[in-house]
């Protein structure tokens, strides 16, 4: 069976989030308000529960490898 839509469409939040940490200018918040979260440990937790860190330490990950 495949997944809900609810599911699905936190995969692809997230998934976007992602990308966008990417940039040098973003910004946890930011990132999660364009995605469509509200609430920033609502987004924080999904992100940790999808990619298994944080997105802060996504964000510093990317930044100290220069991507």
């Amino acid at each position: 069976m495949g997944m809900t839509f609810g599911r699905y469409l936190q995969v692809a939040r997230i998934t976007r989030a992602a990308e966008l940490l990417t940039h040098p200018s973003a910004t946890v918040t930011d990132v999660a308000l364009a995605v469509g979260y509200r609430i920033l440990s609502s987004f924080s937790q999904s992100f940790q529960l999808l990619l298994g860190q944080t997105p802060s330490d996504y964000l510093r990950g990317k930044k100290s490898r220069g991507e």
